[in-house]
């Protein structure tokens, strides 16, 4: 069995509250826009992944659990 990778959080716990908030209005603004769904996704999707790389959730180009894709907006 493969260990688990250690997560390691690149900035301090005030910035990432900071930036969680923000993603969370930008995402409740990309609900709102007049776009389609699929570009909806697309954009809460690659937003949401800087954020998860920032605490050590997301690795580009990685596949697998833990890092797996997170759930559709909806």
């Amino acid at each position: 069995m493969t260990a688990m990778p250690e997560k390691v959080t690149k900035i301090s716990a005030e910035a990432l509250r900071e930036v969680e908030a923000a993603l969370k209005r930008y995402v409740e603004e990309v609900i709102a826009a007049d776009l389609s769904d699929w570009s909806k996704d697309v954009y809460a999707y690659h937003s949401t992944n800087f954020v998860r790389w920032l605490t050590g959730d997301f690795r580009p180009g990685s596949r697998g659990a833990p890092y797996s894709k997170p759930k559709r907006l909806g």
